[in-house]
This record gives C-alpha cells, sequence and structure tokens, in this order.
C-alpha cells in the first residue's frame, strides 16, 4: 500500500464475518501493488502485521467492531 511505511494485516469484513485476510509489505515507490478483498466486503480493518495470526483470527470467524466514544 502506498505510502505505508510498515507491513501491515488487511482484514476483509462482511456482516461481521471475515471473508480474506491479506498481508502486505509497506511501500514507498510509485509502483505498489494492489490488494482486492476479491469479494464484496462492508469493512476492512488494517492492523500491524502478525496480529491478524497473534490474535488467531480466521476466515468466517465472526468480529465485531465498537466504536469507542471520547
Amino acid at each position: 500500500m502506498k505510502n505505508v511505511q510498515i507491513p501491515l494485516d488487511i482484514i476483509f469484513i462482511r456482516d461481521s464475518a471475515i471473508q480474506n485476510i491479506e498481508t502486505v509489505d509497506g511501500c514507498s515507490s510509485d509502483s505498489c501493488s494492489l490488494v482486492s478483498s476479491g469479494e464484496i466486503v462492508d469493512q476492512v480493518l488494517e492492523v500491524p502485521a502478525g496480529t491478524a495470526e497473534a490474535l488467531g483470527l480466521r476466515t468466517n470467524d465472526e468480529i465485531k467492531i465498537i466504536v469507542l466514544e471520547e
């Protein structure tokens, strides 16, 4: 992903279920590769690379994103 200096896990979510997880390297050039979910999703969560594995996240796992208010 362009202008992202660290590797990321990109977690693609639809209807609160993980559809796909991609790990990508950071990229600062103009020729960065595109990352696709491979299907329709309604949320994308980006976390430092290795986080999905450390948390044991897998395709079809249910995930709930809670927005914290300040």
